[in-house]
């Protein structure tokens, strides 16, 4: 990851935060920080992480609508990839720390279709005071919990589940509630609104749209903690080896579209292309999906 410091939409310190909380992290369902250093004779400074091959869920899911016109994954995969965020999320609460911002595009996956959590530049540091809570508005509209909007007597890790369900509602439609809505207009919809549920289509097992719903509470005492939601039925289920195939098909079918359009963007340069094919996005239609707006920390200065 290069950031120009002088030409750059993160604040420094939030940078800073993301590279601090990298660095005291470790689990294996955590994004590894290796290092970072400014560039000699630049303004530019180089995060150096662990290599994600497969991209974010979010790129997915996307190329699952552009290619074959199917909005959403299909439940197994998205299990397999809750799965591995419920861990990151056990870890990280355990260590008294709040993502604050849970989304799909925030995972991402390995070659193998294994997922990790990723960009820690709003992430919350908890006291280690009994009921402690945080006052700070940050993250994005579409995943924020109610209690993180309306400020109030602040909020906990039970933030990040309320964040989570909408994450699973987003892989299983293919947008997260309310998309079709402003982001500043999400900000008085999401409080005011029953939660979102997934549709009873027939399409989602009842321990799915249980453990959805589990997790899109208005009451945040009232949601499991991660380590509870680890026993749900929807995360013990066995392990689906056809899920995890197809998953890791979808990731390969995203790494060769990658290398593809790297390929022909080097080609069109008239460079020599590299040996190694960095994560690029792919060019591919995006699905209609919310906004990618995302407030840092304090930006109504509560």
């Amino acid at each position: 990851k290069l950031v120009d410091l002088e030409d750059c939409e993160d604040d420094v310190a939030d940078l800073q935060r993301e590279i601090t909380t990298l660095a005291q992290c470790s689990s294996p369902y955590v994004t590894k920080y290796l290092s970072s250093a400014l560039v000699e004779g630049t303004s530019k400074l180089a995060i150096v992480m662990e290599y994600m091959a497969g991209g974010s869920a979010r790129h997915v899911a996307d190329e699952r609508k552009a290619h074959d016109d199917v909005s959403g994954l299909d439940e197994g995969e998205i299990r397999c990839i809750i799965c591995d965020v419920l861990h990151a999320l056990e870890y990280l609460h355990a260590e008294g720390k709040i993502h604050r911002d849970i989304k799909a595009a925030n995972v991402l996956l390995t070659e193998r279709g294994e997922a990790r959590l990723a960009d820690f530049g709003v992430s919350g540091q908890m006291t280690h005071t009994l009921g402690a809570r945080r006052k700070t508005f940050t993250g994005t509209p579409f995943w924020m919990a109610p209690e993180v909007i309306q400020g109030g007597e602040g909020y906990d890790e039970k933030a990040d589940i309320w964040s989570l369900g909408i994450t699973c509602y987003e892989l299983a439609t293919g947008a997260a509630p309310h998309a079709e809505l402003h982001p500043m207009r999400v900000l008085f919809v999401i409080p005011k609104q029953d939660p979102p549920r997934l549709p009873e289509s027939g399409r989602f097992s009842d321990d799915f749209r249980d453990f959805v719903a589990q997790c899109l509470q208005k009451d945040p005492d009232a949601r499991p903690s991660a380590r509870e939601l680890s026993e749900h039925p929807f995360a013990k289920r066995a392990r689906d080896a056809s899920a995890e195939t197809s998953l890791r098909a979808r990731v390969a079918k995203h790494v060769a579209l990658t290398n593809s359009t790297l390929n022909s963007d080097i080609v069109g340069s008239g460079t020599d292309a590299p040996t190694t094919a960095a994560a690029t996005p792919s060019k591919i239609s995006p699905a209609k999906a919310a906004p990618a707006w995302d407030f840092g920390d304090d930006t109504l200065g509560r």
